[in-house]
C-alpha cells in the first residue's frame, strides 16, 4: 500500500518517540520534523515493511477500500473477468464479501488472487487427496464424512452459520467423530487448502452449487485414490 510504504520510509531515521510505529498522512504532517531525523545509516527491514502493510490493511482499510484495491490484481490474475476496476464491477460484491472475509489474514495485495480464489471461481485448482484425511484418520472416514455430508447438503441452509454449525456439530455425534475429523475434510473439500477462515464463514460465501459439486468432486478423489 502506498500509505505503508510512506510510513515505513519516514521511520528509516526518523522517530517521533520509542514506541508509536503507525502514521497516516496527516500524523506525518502534523509530528514530521527535519530535526528529529537521526545522521546515522538507515537499514532497510522488508520483514518490517510487511508487517506495516498488513497492519494497514487489517486495521486502517476499510473493507470497500480493500476490496476496491484488490480488484486490479484480481483481474489481472484472471481471478475474476476483466471490467471495470472499481464499484461498477459485475464481481464487486463478491470481491467485497471474500475481502470481508479475510482482511485479517492478508498481508500483500498480490496475494489476493490465491486466497480469495476459491470464493470467486468455480473450479477449485487440483490438490493432493491426502488433504482430506485428516491426522489419525484414514480415508474411509474422510469419505464416509463426505458422503454423510453430501446428503445433508439439500436440507441445510448454507446462509446460517448458526444452524450449519449446530447441523455439522450434531453429524460428528452421529458419526462417532471429534469435530476436527469431521470438519477438515470439509474444510479441504471446499478450499483445495487445509487453512481458511472459519469454517462456518466459509461455506456460506462458496455456496451451497459450488459446495455440492466441490464435496463431490472430493468423493471421486478420495475413490480414485484408494483404487
Amino acid at each position: 500500500l502506498p500509505e505503508a510504504l510512506l510510513n515505513y520510509l519516514a521511520l528509516l531515521g526518523w522517530s517521533l518517540d520509542d514506541h508509536t510505529e503507525i502514521f497516516t498522512m496527516d500524523d506525518l504532517l502534523k509530528h514530521f520534523t527535519i530535526e528529529r531525523v537521526s545522521a546515522s545509516s538507515a537499514t532497510f527491514d522488508r520483514d518490517k515493511l510487511d508487517w506495516m502493510n498488513q497492519h494497514w490493511i487489517n486495521h486502517l482499510l476499510t473493507v470497500d477500500d480493500l476490496a476496491l484495491r484488490c480488484l486490479p490484481f484480481l483481474i489481472e490474475a484472471g481471478t475474476i473477468e476483466d471490467g471495470p476496476a472499481d464499484e461498477t464491477h459485475p464481481r464487486f460484491g463478491d470481491v467485497r464479501e471474500a475481502a470481508a472475509l479475510l482482511k485479517d489474514r492478508i498481508k500483500l495485495l498480490t496475494e489476493a488472487p490465491d486466497l480469495m480464489s476459491y470464493f470467486l471461481q468455480d473450479e477449485l485448482p487440483d490438490y493432493d487427496a491426502r488433504l482430506l484425511i485428516p491426522k489419525k484418520s484414514d480415508a474411509a472416514t474422510a469419505q464416509r464424512v463426505l458422503e454423510a455430508v453430501a446428503g445433508l447438503l439439500p436440507e441445510i441452509d448454507i446462509n446460517d452459520e448458526e444452524a450449519i454449525e449446530a447441523r455439522l456439530r450434531e453429524l460428528a455425534n452421529e458419526l462417532d467423530l471429534k469435530a476436527g475429523q469431521l470438519f477438515m475434510p470439509i474444510r479441504v473439500a471446499a478450499t483445495g487448502r487445509m487453512q481458511s477462515p472459519g469454517l462456518f464463514e466459509t461455506l456460506r460465501l462458496v455456496g451451497q452449487e459450488r459446495l455440492t459439486t466441490r464435496i463431490a468432486n472430493a468423493i471421486v478423489k478420495l475413490n480414485e485414490t484408494a483404487s
